[in-house]
């Protein structure tokens, strides 16, 4: 027994591991600008509601970049934290930062993110061609906003948006914030995505560059404004009007602090998970199910291996600790090349309960979903985003 069990985890792993690995070797990675270029004009609109905590670092960060006339707006959505008064402060000694603020309220139909970047576009008056749509949990490098301008210039593509590199502070972010994020790109490889022929889209909401052209063509926010998950809907839009999407891999230049505790990583995603999947239970469950065949067989064919070595047999206890042994270390590699806390490796099985039993809960549940004092329409009770696109393109 424990050699079939350690076989089937190593089959399946090494399988995995090959496909990430082509993936990951498919991906373009973000870098530096190469100097001497002119400095394109871009313009950051930033969605703020109560996130005074990393505020600072974030507007420290912006204000810090190299290589771009960077325009900034900042649309303070009903901030009770102080986060409005860091806002004001910044934008007083700089001309080229605004601030808006809001009074919180939501006009019917929308969502806070997608109503707080269409006012705050439709109350930019300069002239910036490029739009950096970017959440104030994320860490910039100095010449993160240029690479980005540069990899849209040199792809020729019309929206690029990167994968950051999560900072995995704490226990239950490093245990769960790859796990979780893994879903995203199982679900959205990036070399599809960047695959003009293929109808997969995907957009990371964290950070997207439009050109200001496109971003009108898609239809911007205001087209996807009652929808939770507007990245994906919009990315959706943008690629079914034959625009070219860009995912790369940011993590060299971008960061961000996703969540901290169980519970926000259980709320969290629990408002983006199940519309990631496309709002399909059957397509849930079958994440949920693979995410707990992929970390609890390692597991199996070790106790199964503890199970042989005390009955005597050798072979079969060598076989179950390399059925462990050997997936584990390539769990390890995954998260190293992520940079995402790789020795939480060991605890997959916990990590991966986890993730399963929150999209068992979203798949069946009807009750609101709450993130940041508002109430959102549990993705179950609403049809998916791709059912509503008129010629079904965006599915992957």
């Amino acid at each position: 027994m424990a050699e079939l069990i350690a076989t089937l985890a190593i089959v399946f792993w090494v399988a995995t591991f090959i496909r990430a690995q082509v993936a990951i070797r498919r991906t373009p990675r973000l870098t530096a600008a190469p100097p001497g270029r002119p400095p394109p004009h871009v313009v950051a609109l930033v969605p703020v509601r109560d996130e005074a905590d990393g505020l600072r670092p974030f507007l420290a960060a912006l204000a810090a970049q190299r290589g771009v006339r960077l325009d900034a707006l900042f649309y303070d959505d009903g901030s009770t934290d102080g986060s409005a008064s860091l806002l004001d402060a910044a934008a007083a000694g700089d001309p080229s930062w605004r601030v808006v603020h809001g009074s919180g309220e939501l006009p019917a139909g929308w969502c806070g993110k997608t109503h707080a970047l269409t006012r705050g576009l439709e109350a930019y008056g300069g002239g910036a061609e490029l739009l950096l749509f970017i959440d104030a949990d994320v860490e910039l490098a100095p010449d993160a906003v240029a690479a980005l301008v540069a990899a849209l210039e040199v792809n020729r593509a019309d929206v690029v948006s990167p994968l950051p590199e999560l900072a995995c502070d704490g226990f239950w972010a490093g245990l769960l914030g790859p796990n979780f994020a893994s879903v995203a790109t199982l679900r959205f490889p990036p070399p599809r995505v960047n695959d003009a022929a293929d109808q997969c889209a995907f957009l990371n909401g964290q950070a997207m560059l439009f050109r200001r052209a496109a971003y009108a063509a898609s239809g911007g926010f205001a087209a996807v404004r009652g929808e939770v998950l507007e990245d994906v809907a919009l990315a959706q839009r943008a690629k079914a009007q034959g625009l070219r999407l860009l995912v790369v891999d940011g993590q060299a230049l971008v960061r961000t602090r996703m969540y901290g505790t169980l519970a926000e990583h259980v709320a969290g995603w629990s408002k983006n998970l199940f519309a990631l999947l496309g709002s399909s239970r059957r397509r849930a469950l079958g994440v949920a199910g693979f995410v707990l065949l992929m970390s609890w067989l390692p597991l199996a064919s070790l106790l199964a291996g503890l199970a042989a070595a005390i009955a005597g047999d050798r072979w079969s206890a060598a076989a179950g600790a390399v059925g462990w042994l050997l997936p584990t270390s390539f769990q390890i590699a995954l998260r190293a090349r992520a940079r995402a806390a790789p020795l939480f490796a060991p605890l997959a099985p916990l990590a991966s309960a986890i993730v399963a039993a929150t999209l068992v809960r979203v798949s069946f549940g009807r009750s609101p979903l709450t993130w940041k004092g508002r109430a959102y329409a549990n993705p179950r009770a609403a049809a998916s985003v791709a059912s509503r696109l008129s010629d079904g393109r965006g599915s992957c």
